[in-house]
């Protein structure tokens, strides 16, 4: 009798440099501005900060990594993402010393964020990365887009396993429902 153990997929990190390289074939826009990046220097953003996980092997999964300008990575550095009021930076994200809210990919971060806490949330301090009410919304008010859904799938040829949340953008997470 096989156990319910042998059905559960084995998921294949990448190192960080692997990660970055297919990160780059598959991203060609900046996930908060949704500026091309080719030509620009960029960098391989952790969506979720690399300093929130305990188990610091989870952080290369393909589905927390995008590219984006290497100016906005630092300027975001590892705040909780969150709504903010004011005014934009020079990326058009607006910015607070604790949050960063950026104009685009909001929903892509959201989901992102619950498919990373059902894999490795036992892993993350989630207090310091978005809160429930925010993931909801964005999740809401900005379904899966063509771009994200073929992320997924060609992160599924990659890694093995997708994001459900991208699949079914109508799932209801609860960050402490792990």
């Amino acid at each position: 009798m096989m156990s319910l153990l042998s059905y559960i997929p084995t998921i294949f990190i990448l190192s960080q440099k692997n990660a970055r390289d297919y990160i780059m074939t598959i991203c060609k826009n900046d996930l908060y501005t949704g500026h091309y990046l080719h030509n620009k220097v960029w960098s391989l953003e952790h969506i979720i900060p690399q300093s929130r996980f305990m188990d610091k092997r989870k952080r290369n999964d393909l589905f927390n990594l995008a590219a984006i300008d290497v100016r906005l990575n630092s300027s975001r550095g590892n705040k909780k993402f969150g709504n903010v009021m004011g005014k934009d930076n020079n990326y058009g994200c607006k910015d607070s010393k604790k949050l960063f809210c950026p104009p685009m990919g909001k929903g892509e971060v959201s989901r992102v964020i619950a498919y990373m806490y059902e894999e490795h949330g036992h892993g993350i301090d989630m207090e310091n990365v978005i809160d429930s009410n925010t993931m909801k919304e964005w999740n809401e008010l900005f379904p899966p887009n063509d771009e994200e859904k073929r992320k997924n799938d060609i992160i599924y040829d990659i890694q093995g396993n997708f994001n459900r949340y991208v699949e079914d953008s109508t799932l209801v997470f609860e960050i402490g429902s792990n």
